[in-house]
């Protein structure tokens, strides 16, 4: 795997993800609509099933409850995991329709079924994620009593924890999708990439999550406007990173062009013609001749080591 040094934070890649997305508002759009229905439909049974539960539950009616207890034993997992798998999937088009458009290139809506290829890494990626998540959960989530300044600050620690995590895998998710880069090395890669600048990445984790979390004050229209950032900002992120922007987004740092040169060219003056004085200042091409009795001199100097003569002046 190809050693990269590790990189800052650039925070014009919020600005390049809105061009991302604005470049192409409307295919994004579609896109996000598609993957809303996707999880209201994989969710809406699950929550209709597990209130179906409470509410017979609170009424005691025990036939029912039972019934509608076994549907959801069955139903429920399987939904689940269908959220799992399908969400992945549609994820991994997300990122790949994002990456597209940071380089330059056209996205259209059935990009985000095109990453049928990187799709496991990524599913695979998000079930490490949980594994990891609910440790950190399990170990910061017993310290202290719901409610209690102890538990309070267990929280709030869990929250950066989190955020680190996702700041230095920043990486992790477009080197799976782009590259189809396995799950171990693209973490290590995305790791060494950020570490030095953690605190920074975890800082931009946050503002993606406020960006992205800004839509819900608009209800089902803001959400469309505002959830890209989160493919968008890591995509615009990785092809800046990894050399790969091209088109329209380098032209947010363009090349200046080189000065002008004004000098003109130098022309080594002839030996024969320099003075004593200027003998002592230039750096003539040896040997030089003797003017009066044209020995050969091998080194720079007012007089002629062989007649004496001075060099530059009349032969006497």
């Amino acid at each position: 795997m190809e050693q990269r040094r590790s990189e800052p934070v650039n925070w014009t890649w919020i600005t390049g993800a809105w061009r991302v997305f604005t470049g192409s508002i409307i295919t994004w759009i579609m896109m996000q609509l598609l993957v809303l229905v996707f999880v209201v439909f994989t969710i809406s049974p699950i929550v209709f099933l597990l209130g179906g539960i409470g509410i017979l539950l609170s009424r005691e009616e025990w036939p029912g409850l039972a019934g509608l207890s076994v549907l959801a034993l069955f139903s429920v997992p399987a939904l689940l995991i269908l959220l799992l798998v399908g969400g992945a999937f549609l994820t991994a088009g997300l990122y790949k329709a994002a990456i597209k458009r940071a380089r330059g290139e056209e996205i259209v809506v059935t990009d985000l079924f095109s990453a049928g290829d990187s799709f496991l890494g990524v599913l695979g990626f998000f079930l490490l994620l949980m594994v990891v998540l609910g440790a950190i959960g399990s170990i910061l989530g017993g310290i202290g009593d719901e409610g209690s300044t102890i538990g309070g600050l267990a929280s709030l620690l869990q929250s950066i924890v989190n955020m680190v995590l996702f700041g230095v895998t920043i990486f992790a998710l477009p080197s799976i999708v782009d590259r189809r880069a396995g799950v171990i090395e693209a973490i290590r890669e995305s790791i060494g990439l950020t570490w030095p600048h953690w605190p920074i990445y975890a800082l931009l984790i946050f503002v993606t999550q406020i960006l992205s979390g800004l839509g819900v004050i608009l209800c089902l229209v803001g959400i469309l406007i505002t959830a890209h950032f989160q493919w968008t900002i890591p995509a615009v992120a990785y092809c800046e990173v990894f050399g790969l922007t091209r088109g329209w987004l380098d032209d947010r740092f363009p090349t200046p062009p080189p000065p002008p040169d004004f000098r003109s060219p130098v022309v080594p003056p002839n030996p024969g013609e320099l003075s004593p004085t200027e003998l002592s200042s230039e750096s003539p091409t040896l040997p030089l001749a003797c003017p009066h009795c044209g020995a050969s001199l091998n080194r720079i100097s007012q007089y002629c080591s062989q007649c004496g003569t001075r060099l530059g002046a009349d032969p006497a």
